[in-house]
């Protein structure tokens, strides 16, 4: 998966504005200059997003959402790796879904899936009933993401 192009697809996806964009990323440990975020957003974009600045992302989104954690987290040995799963479990935290809206995103992005095929998504690694997502998988609970934002937000006629 290319980071940066799964970060524009989320910002799409969630239709977030510059200035959002720019909250978020304000809590990253060394967040992104504002040329930087601007070449992000330009169509012809050849400007890098790290593995880590995606994370860094994910984290600030769920910070700019929900706020700061009641108890301060335990500081990570290491980055953790970027996967599907863990995007689609940083999104949920973030979106504040529970399964009844992650299941209907889901089913809005073309791709039904069922409580036990949900769950799977959200297992530790080694557990047997463990299921990875695929870039199908995400690529479907964007797209709900994007339909509902799409039908949240008005119209605008010119």
């Amino acid at each position: 998966m290319n980071p940066t192009a799964l970060l524009i697809r989320l910002i799409d996806a969630m239709a977030l504005t510059e200035s959002e964009i720019r909250a978020v990323f304000q809590h990253s440990e060394e967040p992104p200059t504002d040329a930087h975020i601007q070449a992000l957003l330009l169509p012809e974009n050849n400007t890098p997003c790290s593995e880590l600045q995606l994370l860094q992302f994910l984290d600030g989104l769920i910070l700019e959402r929900r706020g700061p954690p009641s108890k301060p987290a335990a500081p990570p040995t290491s980055p953790p790796t970027l996967t599907p799963n863990l995007m689609l479990k940083k999104l949920r935290i973030a979106l504040n879904m529970r399964e009844p809206e992650m299941l209907q995103t889901f089913l809005a992005g073309g791709k039904p899936l069922d409580k036990g095929e949900l769950t799977a998504l959200f297992r530790k690694p080694g557990h047997k009933h463990f299921r990875p997502c695929t870039a199908a998988t995400f690529d479907a609970f964007l797209t709900g993401v994007a339909l509902k934002n799409a039908a949240k937000s008005p119209t605008h006629s010119d």
